[in-house]
């Protein structure tokens, strides 16, 4: 039996949103290497949402920072705000394992750990917020083998 993939709000999401987003993440950064991090994960939100999600994906807020004080390489939260955590050390080999796990595609790891919190949103937006263990849900296992 094949899979199918869940169903997106019909439409695609406006792309102005994401560039907003884009710019406002960039003008609050006071590093400069943080700034190049942040407007980067904007354009592989943008990339995985067109080539996994048919655009479909609303857009949200992608934070470049410490998650829950370093202990998760990404995060994505559901309520009462949607949006992603992405931890600073996926520059630095930290999330090589989601390589490895999703394929050859020659990206930086940092932008796999945002895939794999793209698909949480993408549960989330589809059949609402996930239980206990978001990785075991149908929907979660579902957006896993489809991509």
């Amino acid at each position: 039996m094949a899979f199918q993939q869940p169903s997106l709000p019909t439409g695609k999401a406006p792309l102005s949103n994401l560039s907003k987003l884009r710019e406002v993440a960039a003008i609050g950064c006071t590093e400069s290497d943080l700034s190049i991090k942040q407007v980067q994960v904007y354009d592989w939100f943008e990339q995985w949402n067109q080539a996994f999600f048919g655009n479909r994906l609303r857009p949200v807020h992608v934070n470049v920072s410490l998650t829950a004080y370093g202990k998760k390489l990404g995060l994505c939260y559901y309520s009462p705000v949607q949006y992603i955590e992405v931890h600073p050390n996926c520059w630095r080999g930290a999330a090589q394992h989601h390589q490895q796990a999703i394929g050859n595609m020659k990206m930086p790891d940092a932008s796999w750990v945002l895939l794999h919190e793209m698909m949480h949103l993408a549960e989330a937006q589809t059949v609402g917020t996930p239980g206990r263990n978001a990785h075991n849900s149908q929907a979660w296992i579902g957006w896993c083998n489809f991509i």
